[in-house]
């Protein structure tokens, strides 16, 4: 399977290894100019998605395997008035020898006649009511072409017959196959070795180009690498201390005196904020979301769901106070607390969560885990 050609491809479709190696797979190919290249990735992107339709699934690659099915179900069934517009036509002329009306047709592809009457005899024979009749559905269907064709409807005939049993038959089989895509897949395998081994080399490819030292220098370069480290890991732990020393990188370039070497470096950082701390800020609001969601379980006495974490499906306002404390980070907690629960009301039409010591809390562990961004 192809990426599409023209559009860099978005983030992955879901949590988990396997989507995640597919979203930097598919990135590669995007910015690949060397043609085998691209069919090098292409057929490993293949390969990859086969084991969405493979049970037993990895825990962690169930959400993925689900999309791809129930994308796959609908690549299926999806575009039937295209498809059956077409059965129809290759069958009325294929009982024909080619003709309609008694002139030569061109094939389908070709702009040279009104596909549209087609389209809508053939949808009207695959969308048929059940329990309807061969002779009422041909009736219906040939109303419809007529109709779309802005001439009273042809006279039933075996060449529309033909179109129509045409119709139906491979729709029949398209239907059928569609049935036997196992929607719900089966949990209990491991992660294929060198899924996660693949990733980091594709991701650490991406990170090099995207990551490099704002300008000369020991700092410069160190927070270049903090940054491709962050970019490249998946362990929570890892990534918080990442975060925590390129906040004091970033600390360290706004006091006096700076090293000489460093002098560029620090002159960077005293500026608009990085682009490299701005292509981190997702991760950055992750993190975030997630010390926030753990410390409001803890004070309000409910279950942590490390499902949701996992899969990153914590309830929006999470991420909102994510995004708040990076922005804001000095602000008083009430403030923060009634912003972000305004966001909530706003974004989702319904009264915001109401303000307890469990949001507090939450905002509080963001500010004693996160150090504190330096702004001058």
């Amino acid at each position: 399977m192809k990426p599409h050609p023209t559009a860099e491809p978005s983030k992955p479709i879901a949590p988990g290894p396997s989507a995640a190696l597919e979203g930097e797979l598919r990135l590669e190919y995007w910015h690949m100019e060397d043609h085998a290249g691209k069919e090098a990735i292409s057929m490993e992107l293949a390969k990859l998605l086969l084991r969405a339709f493979r049970d037993p699934v990895p825990e962690e690659d169930m959400e993925w395997a689900r999309l791809h099915r129930k994308r796959k179900v609908l690549n299926l069934l999806g575009p039937r008035r295209c498809n059956a517009g077409e059965w129809a036509y290759e069958g009325y002329l294929a009982s024909t020898g080619g003709t309609f009306e008694g002139r030569s047709m061109p094939p389908w592809r070709s702009p040279a006649f009104d596909h549209e009457p087609w389209y809508d005899f053939g949808d009207r024979v695959a969308g048929a009511p059940e329990g309807e009749s061969e002779e009422e559905t041909l009736a219906a269907a040939l109303a419809a072409f007529g109709s779309r064709a802005g001439q009273p409807a042809p006279a039933p005939s075996e060449h529309w017959r033909a179109a129509a049993g045409d119709v139906r038959t491979k729709w029949a089989h398209r239907k059928d196959l569609a049935s036997k895509v196992p929607l719900e897949p089966v949990k209990g395998s491991v992660v294929p070795p060198g899924t996660r081994e693949r990733l980091r080399e594709l991701r650490m490819r991406r990170a090099e180009i995207t990551f490099v030292p704002l300008a000369p220098g020991p700092s410069a370069a160190r927070e270049a690498e903090l940054a491709r480290e962050l970019y490249c890991t998946v362990d929570r732990a890892e990534q918080r201390a990442l975060l925590a020393e390129l906040f004091e990188l970033d600390r360290r370039a706004k006091q006096d005196p700076v090293p000489e070497e460093d002098v560029a470096w620090a002159q960077a950082h005293r500026g608009p904020e990085p682009r490299m701390l701005r292509k981190l800020r997702p991760i950055r609001t992750r993190i975030a979301a997630e010390l926030a969601y753990h410390a409001y379980c803890e004070t309000d006495g409910v279950p942590v769901d490390e499902s949701a974490i996992e899969n990153r499906r914590l309830p929006e306002e999470f991420y909102w106070v994510g995004d708040r404390m990076i922005d804001h980070f000095d602000e008083p907690e009430q403030e923060t607390l009634a912003a972000v629960l305004a966001v909530h009301a706003a974004c989702t039409r319904k009264a915001p969560p109401r303000s307890s010591e469990a949001w507090l809390a939450a905002i509080r562990k963001v500010r004693e885990v996160l150090p504190k961004p330096q702004r001058l």
